[in-house]
């Protein structure tokens, strides 16, 4: 970074964190307020809530009391009580164990276990790493069994309230103790260049495990009238039907993986194979032993968990969001963590917002879940939560996306002044559009704010406009 970019950075950072001075005309602010939201429709639900981020003053609240389906904005709960539980270093950690190494002539004569941590960001490259340190130990041979331990999540892989037309597709991936690649691969459907033929679906490389049935055809036939439909099997095969006209450009999307030990299992004995290590035994899931002395062999971490609500809130990453939900219940009740008791663990850590959780619903991390339920009071006060404490603060502020400049803000209030001024996390599904975060005001305070919108059939466009409408009000202040 270019020292004068860098020394901006450094006085917006202190100006952001710093008492403020002038105070905010509120009548003015209401009155604004009010006058925005007349301009839109007045049928649709619209929850609000304005407040200063250090001391709480009350500046402006529309229904905010009310339940809305948050999406993605409950993310901002997932990242709060992940960063105030585990902390900024935390690191997911995959190891490769084993009792007592006894390697002879080659020959590793007992079981080995991998154990999954629920790493959401693990690739098959990395796993192949663990793999080949045991061709660098010499290992041609392992005279047992290969245990995979995935139990610190349950085998509940869909969250509550997920829409099952969602699943096949990488944002609804599943969540599991083990993800490879995000347990997606990529699809590409190419037309046939005449029409009458089957068109082409391709995979990608390294991509054997998984069975495509193709039925897709190429025809000058509208799309309603043979919509491209999937359905995958829990052996991993994919079905595709429907339609597409000769000459449109590739189709290209990703695609979840169903049975996620199937694959995982698949992937390991041809990692088995590929670093010339033969197993006698056969691959099982299981509890790694706790009556014996495991040795580690090999480890593999993830990045640490700054970086990594860096990249769920900037991306709106839904498969990190859930498996730090689903870690935070882990750690929390030292258990297998399942959606519930994940969810009464974020519950705990985050009991000093002063919410009542008993009057919303949070069954995941990621807001996938149309079960959510949350108010713009809520969604207020865990920002405020995360700005007034100083062991998360700047963490939490830097990783929502930034107006303008980045994540899902990139292309969005980037001009008239409000620059880098905007960190807010987005959130959005049909019928449902919410935007939350903090504002810097021209006379230097910083507001949490929370708006959230529900029940429109149209797309959510118009009403990102809403929201931006009233970013531009209150920078103004």
């Amino acid at each position: 970074m270019h020292k004068v970019v860098a020394g901006c950075y450094a006085v917006l950072f202190g100006l952001l964190f710093s008492q403020n001075i002038y105070a905010i005309n509120t009548t003015y602010l209401q009155q604004g307020m009010e006058q925005i939201i007349r301009h839109y429709d007045q049928s649709i639900s619209i929850g609000v809530q304005v407040r200063e981020a250090q001391n709480g003053q009350m500046l402006y609240q529309k229904n905010a009391d009310k339940l809305f389906i948050p999406a993605s904005t409950i993310k901002i709960f997932t990242a709060a009580a992940a960063l105030s539980y585990l902390g900024n270093d935390f690191k997911f950690q995959t190891k490769l164990l084993a009792p007592t190494p006894n390697l002879s002539r080659n020959t590793l004569n007992s079981d080995v276990y991998f154990y999954f941590d629920g790493d959401p960001t693990l690739t098959r490259q990395d796993l192949n790493n663990l793999v080949a340190a045991l061709a660098r130990f010499g290992v041609h041979t392992i005279n047992g069994n290969l245990y995979i331990d995935d139990s610190v999540f349950d085998q509940s892989l869909s969250g509550p309230g997920w829409m099952w037309d969602e699943r096949n597709f990488c944002y609804g991936a599943p969540t599991s103790a083990i993800s490879l690649d995000k347990n997606c691969f990529p699809v590409q459907i190419t037309a046939a260049k005449q029409a009458n033929r089957s068109a082409y679906i391709t995979t990608g490389e390294n991509n054997n495990f998984i069975n495509i049935l193709n039925n897709v055809a190429t025809k000058r036939i509208s799309y309603d009238d043979c919509p491209l439909e999937l359905r995958a099997g829990n052996d991993n095969s994919y079905y595709f039907t429907g339609c597409v006209r000769p000459n449109i450009p590739t189709i290209s999307f990703l695609v979840a993986v169903r049975n996620v030990r199937l694959f995982t299992k698949d992937v390991l004995l041809q990692q088995l194979a590929n670093n010339n290590i033969k197993l006698t035994g056969s691959v099982k899931f299981a509890h790694a032993p706790t009556n014996t002395k495991l040795t580690l062999l090999a480890i593999h971490e993830s990045a640490p968990l700054k970086v990594l609500v860096k990249t769920m809130l900037k991306k709106s990453d839904n498969l990190i969001a859930d498996a730090l939900f689903k870690k935070i219940g882990n750690v929390y009740f030292h258990k297998t963590a399942t959606w519930r008791n994940s969810a009464k663990a974020v519950a705990a850590i985050l009991q000093n917002t002063g919410i009542n959780f008993k009057k919303m619903k949070m069954v995941d991390g990621s807001g996938l879940s149309r079960y959510d339920l949350t108010t713009p009071a809520q969604l207020v006060s865990v920002l405020r939560f995360a700005y007034n404490n100083p062991n998360i603060r700047s963490t939490f502020f830097w990783a929502l996306p930034i107006s303008g400049m980045d994540g899902t803000l990139k292309y969005r209030l980037g001009t008239g002044g409000l620059l880098r001024r905007v960190h807010a996390k987005t959130g959005n599904m049909a019928s449902v559009s919410s935007l939350a975060g903090y504002i810097q005001t021209s006379s230097g305070h910083i507001l949490a704010f929370a708006i959230e919108l529900n029940d429109f059939v149209v797309k959510p466009h118009q009403y990102h406009k809403l929201q931006d409408d009233i970013c531009k009000f209150l920078a103004r202040f």
